[in-house]
C-alpha cells in the first residue's frame, strides 16, 4: 500500500473530515495530496489553493525574521528587550496561592534570546494554571483579543528557571515592528515570503482572499462538526508573531527546505544553526498540561525521550522508530497543523487540517500513519 493509500484510510477511519499534505526533499515538493471534503453535503474538496489557519506554525517564520535582524546588526540576542519596548521593563512574576496571586519582581531582565527559546517565563492561559486564573478573573484579555491586548501578562516564572512555552513570539513581533517602523506582514514579506516565493502565505486574509479559508471544525461527541463561530479570521491593527500566519502544505515545504539545504542563502549559517540545535541548555521540554480542554489537551511529543528546543523549533535528541532522525526539528499549529523537518533524512512532511481540539488523537494519529509511510517508501527506494 502506498503512501496516499494509508493515509486516506486513516482519514477514512477516523472520520477525518479534510486534510492536505506535502512531503518535500532539499530541492522540490515530491509529494502534494489532498483528501476529504471541507462541508457535509456540499461538494468543497480542499485543493492547492485552499489556505489553512496555521497559528503556532507561524513562530519559526517569525523567528527567522527576528534572527535576520540579528544579522544585519538591528538587535541582541542577549541584551534586554525592554530597550525596545517599554512593556518588558521591571516585569513581575505571578504566583497562584490560595486562589489568589501574589507578584514578585522577576529575577533579570529577558532578551530576545529567552523569547526566541521559551524561556522568558511568559506562558499561555491553555497551559498555565496562573493565566488561566486570570482569564478566569477577567483580568487579562484572552487569545482572541484582536488588538494583541493577551500579550500583556505577567510571568508565569522567572526567567531561565524553565522551558514554557507562551505570547514570547508575539513580543518578537511587536519588537521587530518597533525595529523596522514597519508591520509584521511587511518584515516577513521582506525577508521570508517574497525570496521563498511563498504567495500563498500572509498574515492577512483579505491578501489571500478570505474564500480560499478552510473551513473549522469542532469535536463534538466524538465527531467533528462543521463550526463557523470557532475563529473570528478579520485583522485589525495586530499581526500575531505567535500564531497569524495563513499558509498551505505547498508554500510551507518553501520555508522548511531552507532547513534540508547545506547552505542558506537567506541567512547565515551560523544564525540559522540557532535554530536547528539545543538553546535551552539543561533546560527540557516536557509534557504541556491543558487548562482548556475544548481548545487543546495536554500532549508531551515522545515521552519516552529528552526533547530539547531551538529557536523556533522542538529537537528530538534521539531516533524516532520508523519515523524520524535523531536532530529532527518540528511543531505544530493549534488547528491541528503539523510538520517535521529531518535534515539528517533530507526530508519534511506536513500535514494540515482544521480541526479542534489540538493534538487530538486522531490527528496526532494520521501524522503518524503518514510519516511511517514517507520513511518506509524512502526505505524501499533505497533498497
Amino acid at each position: 500500500m502506498n503512501i496516499q493509500n494509508k493515509i486516506k484510510e486513516k482519514i477514512d477511519q477516523e472520520n477525518i473530515p479534510f486534510a492536505s499534505f506535502a512531503v518535500t526533499n532539499e530541492h522540490e515538493t515530491v509529494l502534494h495530496e489532498h483528501y476529504g471534503n471541507q462541508l457535509e453535503g456540499e461538494d468543497k474538496p480542499p485543493s492547492n489553493s485552499t489556505i489553512y489557519r496555521i497559528a503556532s506554525m507561524t513562530k519559526p517564520i517569525v523567528t527567522f525574521a527576528a534572527l535576520k535582524c540579528v544579522e544585519l546588526g538591528l538587535i541582541d540576542l542577549d541584551k534586554p528587550v525592554h530597550n525596545f519596548h517599554s512593556d518588558l521593563k521591571d516585569l513581575e512574576v505571578g504566583k497562584l496561592q490560595d486562589g489568589k496571586v501574589i507578584y514578585e519582581k522577576a529575577n533579570k531582565d529577558i532578551t530576545l534570546h529567552h523569547l526566541l527559546a521559551h524561556t522568558s517565563g511568559f506562558a499561555y492561559d491553555f497551559h498555565d494554571p496562573l493565566l488561566a486564573h486570570l482569564i478566569l478573573e477577567e483580568k487579562i484579555a484572552p487569545l482572541t483579543d484582536k488588538e494583541g491586548k493577551f500579550i500583556n501578562v505577567p510571568l508565569s516564572y522567572h526567567p531561565d528557571s524553565r522551558w514554557e512555552y507562551g505570547v514570547g513570539l508575539d513580543w518578537v513581533g511587536v519588537i521587530l515592528e518597533k525595529l523596522l517602523n514597519k508591520n509584521l506582514e511587511e518584515i516577513c514579506r521582506e525577508f521570508v515570503f517574497d525570496p521563498l516565493g511563498m504567495n500563498d502565505t500572509s498574515f492577512d486574509p483579505d491578501f489571500l482572499g478570505k474564500d480560499r479559508l478552510a473551513e473549522m471544525h469542532l469535536m463534538d461527541n466524538g465527531n467533528f462538526i462543521h463550526s463557523t463561530g470557532l475563529f473570528d479570521d478579520s485583522v485589525q491593527s495586530f499581526f500575531s508573531g505567535g500564531g497569524g500566519i495563513l499558509s498551505n502544505p505547498s508554500d510551507y515545504c518553501k520555508f522548511m527546505r531552507i532547513f534540508l539545504s547545506d547552505t542558506n542563502p537567506l541567512l547565515s549559517d551560523s544564525l540559522t544553526s540557532l535554530m536547528t540545535t539545543n538553546q535551552i541548555g539543561d533546560l527540557n521540554y516536557s509534557y504541556q498540561p491543558t487548562f482548556n480542554p475544548v481548545l487543546i489537551h495536554g500532549n508531551e511529543w515522545f515521552p519516552e525521550i529528552k526533547k530539547k528546543w531551538g529557536y523556533g523549533f522542538l529537537i528530538n535528541e534521539e531516533d524516532i522508530p520508523e519515523r524520524r532522525k535523531k536532530g529532527s526539528l518540528s511543531w505544530s499549529g493549534i488547528f491541528n497543523t503539523y510538520f517535521w523537518i529531518d535534515p539528517q533524512s533530507k526530508i519534511a512532511g506536513t500535514v494540515m487540517m482544521q480541526l479542534s481540539p489540538h493534538y487530538d488523537e486522531k490527528c496526532k494519529g494520521l501524522l503518524e500513519v503518514m510519516e511511517k509511510a514517507v520513511y518506509e517508501e524512502m526505505k524501499l527506494i533505497f533498497e
